[in-house]
């Protein structure tokens, strides 16, 4: 295993890694065309790179949270790296997206302002682009992403307010 900043030199001779994986990183790269300019040159002919982005994530280690690139953008960046044979698939769907992170959403609205949270949380509801229309249109994320909505809800609502970050099976380290 090799730990090295990721847009610099990495310390190492040209073509000699067979594989480099990057796990959530990308996004915290200033200049992601120096990393995947090192990525090739210390590749062998022949190695792999398996890149994972978050792509609906909420800022995160601040001040270092740069970017989140679409398909386009990391095939671009491959390309234009010499990268062939490349292939991007999406690990997620936009239901898992907004069942992972609409009860993230709530709570940092609610923690933002210094309105009664019921009061807010109506609000919220009832505004021209509410929550409550996202759940109207689509009854059957309703039903599958309810209970997971309110778990994670009340799990996001006591890490918030206790500062302790609180583990659930979609979470652990």
């Amino acid at each position: 295993d090799l730990i090295s900043p990721l847009d610099k030199k990495i310390p190492v001779k040209n073509n000699c890694i067979d594989g480099i994986i990057s796990n959530s990183t990308l996004e915290h790269i200033r200049y992601p065309e120096k990393f995947f300019a090192e990525a090739y040159r210390v590749l062998n002919p022949g190695g792999r790179i398996y890149i994972s982005v978050p792509f609906i994530a909420l800022e995160h280690e601040a001040p270092y949270d740069f970017q989140r690139p679409t398909r386009f953008g990391l095939e671009r960046w491959l390309t234009d790296t010499g990268f062939t044979n490349i292939k991007i698939e999406a690990s997620s769907t936009c239901t898992a997206g907004i069942v992972s992170y609409l009860p993230e959403a709530v709570v940092y609205d609610l923690l933002q302002t210094n309105k009664n949270p019921k009061i807010l949380f109506l609000e919220i509801l009832r505004s021209k682009n509410g929550y409550l229309k996202i759940i109207k249109k689509f009854p059957i994320f309703l039903l599958a992403g309810l209970g997971y909505f309110f778990m994670k809800f009340f799990v996001t609502l006591i890490s918030f307010l206790t500062n302790v970050e609180v583990y659930t099976k979609d979470n652990m380290p």
